[in-house]
């Protein structure tokens, strides 16, 4: 029952005394899922959690090279002052690097001299970084092949270029990569089982190609996949389907993570004068998001001083402990 969360709720009355600070824009999607990427839900211009966490990792006593891949376009969960993410095709073709490439000397003359317009500025910026190396980057994902065949989905596909860029990680030459997907298609206020099904079939289908790919690899132990999604949806049907509620269930997949557990607080009732249930059956989180990225930061080798920074609200959180304990049960999963 995990959602965006600024301080913890203990009862849906903090809620409608707002005795607690909330999250802004809660039950909107673009509002949630800026929580649910930044992990710092009571700020509207927040960078990236993995941004941060790769930030993190690049200045510690103890550093790593780190590279951020997006395959689903701009990605705000990668975003950090001083991570530069590198955007791919979701759709499996190498060839389009190339194509790029051969107009290196032309943009590299259009995007030379400083602009006045920072949106320009941050354009320009934003493409001569997307095109570094991108000739030996095409090389390196050519240069092998996979082993498995992903299905022609738009989140099978993704998933294929994410294998293929892990399959070249020795020429990369980084210690530790991150990866965004997305798909769409969720907000099932009608046709609710007919589509969920569609979708958890491609989920499913993508997932099961990617774990083969990385099992014959070898690498399958130091992968972590963590679903995610801004919120879950109504107990109560609206007729047709169901609506916006706070608190969601996902998982996290991985060759080290002991699985088959729910990890954090399941609601003892899901009855509608229940102490989490709202109206209409949207149920009040439980557990933050900090709690998985606490676990996922320390498996990544983020150090405990450099754990604010990655997530802030932990200070807030912390008081009942209950985002720690969660995150350290996650972790001794995967120790």
């Amino acid at each position: 029952n995990i959602g965006p969360m600024v301080e913890p709720l203990v009862h849906k009355d903090d809620y409608y005394r707002r005795s607690v600070e909330l999250p802004f824009g809660l039950f909107a999607h673009d509002a949630q899922q800026q929580s649910t990427q930044t992990v710092h839900a009571q700020e509207m211009d927040a960078s990236g959690v993995l941004g941060r966490l790769f930030a993190a990792l690049e200045a510690q006593s103890d550093p790593r090279r780190v590279a951020a891949y997006s395959v689903a376009g701009q990605a705000m969960v990668l975003e950090a002052e001083t991570v530069e993410p590198t955007i791919l095709s979701g759709n499996g073709n190498v060839e389009q690097y190339r194509h790029f490439a051969k107009f290196r000397t032309e943009i590299d003359a259009m995007t030379s001299s400083l602009s006045s317009n920072v949106f320009a500025e941050t354009q320009a910026h934003t493409l001569k970084a997307s095109l570094y190396g991108i000739d030996e980057f095409a090389e390196n994902l050519e240069s092998g092949q996979l082993s498995v065949n992903f299905p022609n989905t738009n989140l099978g596909r993704q998933l294929e270029m994410v294998a293929k860029v892990i399959l070249s990680r020795d020429l990369l030459g980084t210690e530790r990569d991150g990866f965004f997907c997305q798909i769409g298609g969720f907000d099932l206020h009608g046709d609710f089982f007919r589509t969920i099904s569609m979708k958890f079939t491609e989920i499913n289908g993508a997932v099961e190609a990617f774990q083969a790919e990385m099992k014959a690899q070898g690498i399958w132990d130091n992968v972590a996949v963590v679903q995610a999604s801004e919120f879950g949806r109504t107990m109560v049907s609206n007729g047709r389907g169901s609506d916006h509620i706070w608190g969601g269930m996902h998982w996290i997949a991985g060759g080290r993570i002991n699985g088959g557990r729910f990890f954090g607080n399941y609601p003892e009732s899901l009855l509608p004068d229940s102490d989490l249930m709202l109206s209409r059956g949207r149920i009040v989180a439980t557990t933050a998001w900090e709690a998985l990225w606490y676990a996922l930061a320390q498996w990544m080798g983020v150090e405990e001083a450099q754990m604010h920074h990655v997530l802030p609200n932990l200070k807030y959180l912390g008081t009942r402990s209950e985002e720690r304990r969660v995150g350290k049960e996650c972790r001794s999963r995967w120790s």
